[in-house]
């Protein structure tokens, strides 16, 4: 016979129902030995600071080290996270020699960009690359770091009035891709 424990060990309550709350955690504390750590403030790298009209939910802490990873000695920054009009290529240039770099970079920032919505696109065109990165596509990466680096206070702020209703959008471009000659869908 084989017993499965499983341990939870963070989680998050949240809402405006100060009462389904408390029964909530009376809930579960009844069931499961409890800690109430109380206010959020920090939670897998998210930063979450309240204001007078919302809250703010950011990454800094997390791009900070993500900049440290990349080994940038330079204090260089960039104003925007890719170059426009530029259309990356699978052999566009020599390959890295080692591209675990690369990878681990491309995943830190692909976590970022809950966040950072804003390095979306650049970061998921550059994810195209993890298996055969060349040196470009590493340029390309270490511009979206030094982008990230110059907005390092940006986050998401979700003003205490709001509705909350998402609205998405989507955008193709015609045979953008330069490899295979289909179009890249943008949302």
């Amino acid at each position: 016979m084989t017993i499965l424990l499983f341990y939870v060990d963070d989680m998050i309550i949240t809402g405006n129902d100060e009462n389904g709350i408390k029964h909530l955690k009376n809930l579960l504390n009844a069931t499961f030995k409890m800690k109430d750590l109380g206010r959020l403030t920090y939670f897998l790298g998210w930063e979450v600071e309240y204001w007078q009209d919302g809250i703010m939910l950011s990454q800094r802490k997390y791009a900070e080290d993500l900049v440290t990873q990349a080994c940038l000695s330079d204090q260089k920054v960039a104003h925007t996270p890719m170059e426009i009009n530029v259309k990356y290529k699978n052999d566009d240039g020599d390959p890295l020699a080692e591209p675990t770099l690369y990878r681990r970079l491309i995943g830190c920032l692909i976590y970022l960009t809950m966040t950072r919505p804003g390095i979306s696109y650049p970061v998921q065109v550059l994810s195209k690359f993890v298996a055969n990165p060349c040196q470009c596509h590493f340029s390309a990466l270490l511009r979206i770091i030094r982008y990230v680096r110059s907005t390092i206070n940006r986050g998401l702020f979700f003003h205490s009035t709001s509705s909350l209703n998402l609205k998405g959008y989507a955008d193709a471009d015609w045979a953008g891709c330069p490899n295979s000659q289909k179009s890249n869908i943008l949302l």
